[in-house]
């Protein structure tokens, strides 16, 4: 992955509320993620999805969007 796409990522994890970053963490199986603040969530994240492919991202992208829409 190029470092572009890297910093896009991240950018992105850093533009999505709290409510949507632990809803990210719950659709990644993580754990012990509900009492953390908003940069620790982006920081966990970030870590679990460096190795995911750009498909299983996009996925999880999707359920972020149904997730905002609903609210």
């Amino acid at each position: 992955m190029s470092e572009a796409i890297a910093w896009e990522r991240k950018m992105q994890l850093r533009t999505l509320t709290v409510p949507q970053l632990r809803t990210l963490a719950k659709e990644l199986g993580l754990r012990r993620y509900s009492a953390l603040k908003k940069n620790d969530l982006v920081a966990m994240i970030e870590s679990e999805v460096e190795g995911l492919s750009d498909a299983e991202i996009q996925g999880l992208s999707r359920l972020l969007d149904d997730d905002i829409r609903r609210d």
